[in-house]
């Protein structure tokens, strides 16, 4: 529990830098300024400074207070030197020290920590610690800044759920955690290899989900992509707010809502999407994937957009009514031909026919049941039946109902293709006589941009979640698309979607919890089937 009083406040302020201490001292004098936006700074109006030189000197003066008798608040100089006199300018390591020893002698007194970046150990203790805050003493309103570092202190408690998002840049990476109204960020983490991330991503396309050693596969995936990113990169302290449980039995695996931030530039070459991120996992453990444990997705952030900022992490649902979908019957056997968007060529494709089409639009029909809660729209349904129309006729169909139906989810049920060397990816249109259409990603794309959609993108196909699908979907203004890396047997589909829309339309969970129960629920029930491990889920908030 905090220690800040309601009376006269004591800062114990640990600096051995007068400019410092001069900028501290004027923040409190002008809290008086902010009371009326940050009101639990206001017990600090009337504060008084008590002020230390060194390390040493503040651990004997703490060392020998009771613990009613503690300062209300500690200001910790990260860079103080350790002895008053004498020695090198300090460089972090006697700030670093008493700050663990403050963890243990002086657990409830909330620290605010004034540091830069680049101080060996400070980013894990201050996710580690609670009751603490950092304040650059280089912010641009520091009188402000102070106010709220104090607000937080003394209202901070554990939130429901922690926003963790991973940027993913072509250099370093760096992350950012949002815990109710607070928001700690990193610094930069330069990659161990580049190389070896790009060769991972190469290494993830190729895999064949019909390879016998798959499970080996998968795990030595997630054993790299942990090592290289998370261990070896940003740091492995992060792997303990991801593991945080929720407070209640009855919630997902995790209360962290996590996020792996791609940048794509003007070129639309995210070097690092095919990185299965989703796939991380320490190697001491067997089956502990991110996928599985925490509710996360992918965000794309595009170099020629806005920045409109993070969301809170609350998925942006329709208001309090019955969803509506639009279903894509696209079960098909035959041929199709698609123009490769590179060379031009004309590439011939041959699929199969899928076997469980049929019950997995039976499967969300039941969502428009009483027995199944009555939260989905009965589906508009295109394609299936005998009298099968002709491709042209159910792709007009299909752009006009994206383009005029307003629906929440447009799921395609059917087959799809990335072509090698950029070349697109394609949804296959069925057709009369076993002769289909290949539809580019990007056509419907523009569909949705047309429509003003703000829907789920579901792809419930082999190799539907390439780069294309997610770039042309969350340019157009689709809030999530969620599909497949590789080739998926169609029956564990029925079962992945069962699980996904019992939890986003029966539960009313948002789509990565949704993603992670599916993810987890499948992976326990199809254990030989790797489809949890080929789900990709992308989100714009």
């Amino acid at each position: 529990m905090s220690t800040i009083s309601e009376q006269a406040a004591e800062i114990a302020l640990i600096t051995d830098d007068n400019g410092t201490a001069e900028l501290i001292d004027g923040a409190r004098e002008n809290l008086v300024h902010h009371a009326g936006k940050y009101s639990e700074a206001k017990r600090f109006v009337e504060s008084y400074v008590t002020r230390w030189a060194s390390a040493a000197t503040a651990e004997s003066k703490l060392a020998a207070l009771e613990k009613g008798e503690d300062p209300a608040l500690i200001i910790l100089d990260i860079m103080v030197r350790r002895e008053t006199r004498g020695g090198n300018p300090g460089n972090g390591m006697a700030g670093i020290a008493l700050l663990d020893w403050l963890g243990v002698n002086k657990p409830d007194v909330p620290v605010i920590v004034l540091g830069a970046q680049g101080v060996d150990g400070l980013e894990s203790r201050l996710l580690q610690r609670t009751h603490i805050a950092s304040l650059s003493i280089g912010n641009g309103d520091l009188n402000d800044a102070f106010a709220k570092a104090l607000s937080s202190l003394a209202t901070r408690a554990p939130s429901a759920c922690r926003r963790i998002t991973v940027e993913v840049g072509h250099y370093d990476a760096r992350y950012s955690i949002m815990d109710g109204p607070e928001e700690f960020k990193s610094g930069n983490h330069p990659y161990a290899s580049r190389e070896f991330l790009e060769e991972l991503g190469r290494k993830t396309d190729a895999f064949e989900p019909g390879d016998p050693r798959w499970q080996e596969i998968v795990r030595e995936l997630g054993d790299a992509v942990f090592s290289s990113v998370i261990a070896g990169t940003i740091g492995p302290h992060i792997l303990t707010q991801m593991r945080r449980r929720a407070p209640a039995a009855h919630n997902l695996p995790s209360n962290v809502d996590l996020r792996f931030e791609i940048f794509v530039p003007r070129n639309e070459m995210a070097k690092f999407f095919g990185v299965p991120f989703e796939l991380a996992k320490p190697p001491e453990d067997i089956d502990n994937y991110l996928c599985t444990r925490v509710p996360m997705a992918r965000r794309m952030r595009f170099e020629d957009e806005q920045d409109e900022g993070r969301g809170s992490g609350a998925d942006a649902r329709p208001p309090d009514r019955k969803m509506r979908m639009l279903f894509i019957n696209a079960s098909f056997e035959g041929t199709a031909f698609a123009t490769h968007e590179v060379t031009g060529d004309r590439i011939k494709m041959t699929v199969g026919r899928l076997e469980n089409t049929a019950a997995e639009l039976k499967t969300v029909r039941e969502f428009a049941t009483a027995e199944g809660g009555d939260v989905l729209v009965p589906p508009t349904v295109l394609g299936g039946g005998s009298n099968r129309t002709s491709a042209e006729k159910l792709l007009r169909e299909l752009e006009d109902q994206v383009t005029t139906g307003d629906f929440d989810i447009v799921h395609f049920a059917g087959h799809s293709v990335t072509l090698d060397g950029g070349g697109g990816t394609f949804l296959i249109l069925p057709g009369k006589s076993g002769e289909g259409i290949a539809v580019s990603v990007r056509e419907i794309a523009e569909w949705i941009r047309q429509g003003g959609c703000n829907l789920v993108f579901v792809l419930s196909s082999c190799s539907g979640s390439s780069l294309r699908t997610a770039i042309e979907t969350m340019r157009a203004g689709a809030k999530a698309a969620l599909g497949f890396r590789w080739d998926v047997n169609d029956r564990a589909c029925v079962e992945y979607f069962r699980r996904f829309y019992t939890e986003y339309l029966g539960n009313k969970k948002t789509i990565p919890e949704a993603y992670c129960e599916a993810c987890r629920r499948i992976s326990v029930s199809q254990r030989g089937v790797p489809i949890w491990a080929s789900a990709v889920a992308v989100v714009r908030d």
